[in-house]
């Protein structure tokens, strides 16, 4: 299992380092501020932290400054982008009625219809001369 974890590590690493490079932008979310290993972290210049559980974290993911920790309110947080700044989330409802309101918004875009974006085509893993031919 964790040889194919480190081969998953790889394989994405590649992406993380070569998106920006064709505008692909990536987004990773954890609950867990050891979840992402360093060496993909430091991928990503832009970063941001809502509330953790060790102090210590926040200079690990955001490399915020000896004891600045985000205010103790709900949906405080901090982010760097070049340096490291404190940020209020907005609400979009009572904190104990988040989760409601978030099903409530997706049925309501469900409703709406709209097309998914089309799928991203992919090269197969042989290519020959015919098949380049037949295609656009």
């Amino acid at each position: 299992m964790i040889e194919s974890m480190n081969q998953i590590y790889e394989k994405y690493t590649s992406l993380f380092k070569e998106g920006p490079k064709f505008g692909i932008t990536f987004i990773l979310t954890n609950s867990l501020a050891s979840g992402i290993r360093t060496k993909v972290l430091q991928l990503f210049p832009n970063k941001l932290t809502l509330k953790l559980g060790d102090k210590m974290d926040y200079r690990i993911i955001v490399d915020a400054p000896r004891g600045l920790i985000p205010t103790n309110y709900f949906g405080r947080g901090l982010v760097k982008i070049g340096h490291t700044y404190e940020f209020q989330t907005a609400y979009i409802s009572k904190p104990d009625e988040i989760n409601t309101k978030i099903i409530e918004i997706l049925d309501s875009l469900k409703k709406l219809k709209m097309k998914k974006a089309p799928k991203i085509p992919t090269m197969p893993t042989f290519l020959t001369v015919d098949k380049l031919i037949n295609k656009e």
